[in-house]
């Protein structure tokens, strides 16, 4: 049942997920007052909506609110027992070190298009959820650059994964103010993973034109991921989902990139997506070395 709600969340079913939520959680009313409170919020959306009163992506902001909201209380129902499969596994089943990944996204309100980033964080916490004794995911949505710098050195991941919105120059955050769109250079956040580096095993960049920056981040990071050029929704929800799929299988990075790509297609996947280990990637023989304009060390003066 968990899944199943789950799946309708994913797949934009949100009324119907309301529906069984609603029911099963007849017997607690603390919850039961949660999915009445969401299912409120939900319908007004959609009527402001529907009426023109407000924004698509101001609706589809609030959307995403909603279904958060009603994950977080699906992990209450589900320790409450009130799901069938009873409560979260015994801490015996939790024992063991687990890798954790950390999911970023950004999606400015004035964007010319609403990237489908919950739909994609939906398919991989519903993978790392089936093997939760080896992975961990938490997520920060609404990334603004305090809350980059602030959940990097929270959370302590082991794995990052960057979506939303890029350019060759840098990745686009959000205005803490309106969410509208910031652009941040590069190298203004390549410090951040050099201090992670003791922690951080991978980097995912699942943003158009971040392979320069992955290669960089390499030099740092054991493996890093980035695209050439543009990619599509269906594509990046596509490698993604085969990448974490193949992971949580088996921790073996080179492995779960080649299921990414022949899950996206192989021709279109090696065109777009490349793997980075130290500063290489034999596959891409386009990106240039460096970032940076190379720094030429200065002969040190002799002292009398």
């Amino acid at each position: 049942m968990l899944n199943t709600i789950k799946g309708l969340i994913g797949e934009g079913k949100t009324q119907e997920a309301i529906s069984q939520m609603s029911r099963l959680a007849s017997g607690n009313a603390d919850i039961k007052n949660g999915v009445i409170q969401l299912s409120g919020q939900y319908a007004q959306a959609n009527f402001a909506y529907a009426m023109g009163l407000t924004e698509s992506s101001a609706h589809m902001s609030t959307l995403t609110k909603v279904n958060f909201g009603l994950l977080s209380l699906l992990d209450q129902m589900q320790s409450e027992g009130l799901l069938s499969g009873g409560a979260l596994l015994s801490d015996s089943e939790h024992e063991g070190p687990k890798t954790k990944l950390l999911f970023l996204a950004a999606n400015p309100v004035d964007a010319s298009a609403h990237l489908q980033l919950e739909k994609e964080y939906l398919e991989i916490r519903k993978i790392f959820k089936n093997h939760r004794d080896k992975f961990s995911i938490t997520e920060e949505f609404d990334v603004t650059l305090d809350t980059f710098f602030e959940a990097i050195y929270r959370e302590k991941p082991n794995i990052i994964h960057l979506s939303g919105f890029a350019e060759e120059a840098g990745i686009y955050l959000l205005q803490k103010h309106d969410h509208t769109s910031f652009l941040i250079p590069y190298e203004f956040l390549a410090p951040a993973f050099k201090m992670l580096k003791e922690s951080v095993e991978c980097v995912f960049f699942n943003t158009g034109m971040s392979n320069l920056f992955s290669k960089v981040v390499s030099r740092v990071i054991p493996y890093t991921i980035g695209i050439r050029g543009m990619v599509s929704d269906e594509e990046a929800i596509s490698f993604s989902s085969g990448f974490y799929a193949a992971l949580a299988l088996e921790k073996n990075y080179e492995k779960a990139f080649q299921m990414g790509r022949d899950l996206l297609g192989k021709t279109a996947a090696e065109q777009k997506y490349f793997l980075y280990q130290n500063g290489l990637c034999p596959e891409d023989t386009e990106t240039p070395d460096d970032f940076y304009d190379p720094k030429v060390e200065k002969p040190a003066k002799k002292k009398r």
